[in-house]
C-alpha cells in the first residue's frame, strides 16, 4: 500500500524515511513505561509524532508504529481505569456513611 509522499521531499529524504523502523523505539518505550509511567509516556508521544512525520515522507507505514500505539492506548487506558476505580470507590464509601 505505497501512496505519493504528502509532501516535498527529495529522492535520498524519501528513502531514508522507507528505511526507518520503529521497533526500538517501542522497545525503549515498553522500558520506559516499566521504570516510571509519565517518561514512557513523553517517550510514546514523541516517538508516534516522529513516525507520523516519516510516514508521511515515506508515503506508506513503517514497522513498529503500530507498537507504539497500542503502548500508548493500553498504558492510557490502565491508568483511566485505575482513576474510575479508585474515584468510584471513594465514591462508594461516601454513599456508605450516611
Amino acid at each position: 500500500m505505497n501512496t505519493p509522499p504528502t509532501h516535498s521531499a527529495s529522492e535520498t529524504e524519501i528513502a531514508i524515511a522507507r528505511q526507518k523502523s520503529y521497533v526500538g523505539s517501542a522497545i525503549i518505550t515498553l522500558i520506559a513505561y516499566w521504570f516510571f509511567w509519565l517518561p514512557g509516556l513523553i517517550f510514546n508521544i514523541m516517538y508516534i509524532n516522529d513516525a507520523k512525520r516519516s510516514q508521511a515522507v515515506a508515503g506508506h507505514k513503517l514497522p513498529g508504529v503500530g507498537c507504539l500505539w497500542i503502548l500508548l492506548l493500553l498504558n492510557v487506558a490502565w491508568i483511566l481505569v485505575l482513576c474510575a476505580l479508585l474515584s468510584g470507590g471513594s465514591l462508594l464509601g461516601l454513599g456508605s456513611m450516611r
